[in-house]
């Protein structure tokens, strides 16, 4: 048992850290801002916050919102750069833009179809009495078909997209594979592989399905939640990272036993 909480202590860290690695843009306003906007409006502004609506609905997905301070030259920049139109006025008074969607040109060697950026965005810009602004760059929940579409619309700040269409996909790609293999991979790695421990050990079951599966399911729904994602789709895909890890673990498990017993000699 005292195994066992070794490596379940050991797994928890190392994925967490390499969590926080691949999540790097995502712990500042600044690095969402360089991520989502600074192609559009430049450098992030001074006083800048964010935050993230969590979806709603399952099939809902999370929006980034970053907090303005008043500033003149930004509203117009944001109004103009997107093509915004006045859509109404809230109950505070607040002054709502948008009804449109924007149709990005983007230059050959950063097209989105795999670097995770939207083909087809949808901004809204909501100004306050007092100046100040809340801005959503691309809000994935717009129906897609209810406004129309302002064609090819040039980045200003072209510079700041990312370059290369693998750059991003590589990034998700490992993500997905902490998210959704790590845990066995670890596990099994260091008990029979590295300690050469016994695959009929009590303590082999434990550590090599149990925990990663644990762990998976833990880890999974820390990260869905935390970005955003309502509670149903978040345990979903809890259960999901914890059933992937469960089965990885398996089949290590498996093939490991049917290479010792091809190929390691009796004492």
């Amino acid at each position: 048992m005292k195994q066992a909480k070794i490596y379940f202590f050991a797994l928890s860290v190392v994925y967490a850290i390499l969590l926080v690695l691949g999540n790097l843009d995502d712990l500042t306003p600044q690095g969402q801002w360089r991520v989502q906007a600074a192609a559009w409006l430049g450098e992030p502004p001074a006083g800048l916050k964010v935050e993230t609506m969590r979806a709603g609905f399952r099939g809902d997905y999370p929006t980034t919102v970053f907090s303005i301070p008043a500033n003149e030259n930004l509203r117009r920049s944001i109004i103009d750069t997107y093509h915004l139109e006045p859509a109404g006025t809230t109950k505070d008074g607040e002054v709502k833009y948008g009804n449109k969607h924007i149709l990005p040109d983007y230059a050959d060697d950063t097209r989105p179809e795999l670097s995770g950026l939207s083909v087809l965005i949808s901004p809204w810009l909501l100004v306050k009495p007092d100046g100040s602004m809340r801005f959503c760059v691309d809000d994935a929940n717009v129906e897609q078909g209810r406004y129309p579409v302002v064609s090819l619309v040039a980045h200003p700040y072209p510079q700041y997209l990312p370059r290369g269409e693998w750059e991003l996909f590589y990034r998700h790609l490992a993500l997905a594979v902490l998210c959704f293999l790590f845990p066995a991979l670890f596990c099994c790695a260091g008990w029979l592989w590295l300690q050469r421990q016994p695959v009929s050990a009590p303590e082999t079951r434990r550590i090599c399905l149990l925990i990663p599966a644990l762990v998976g399911f833990i880890g999974a729904f820390a990260d869905f939640y935390l970005h955003g994602f309502d509670m149903s789709y978040s345990l979903f895909s809890s259960a999901f990272s914890a059933g992937t890890n469960f089965i990885a673990a398996l089949l290590l498990v498996g093939i490991t036993a049917l290479l010792r017993k091809l190929f390691d000699k009796p004492a």
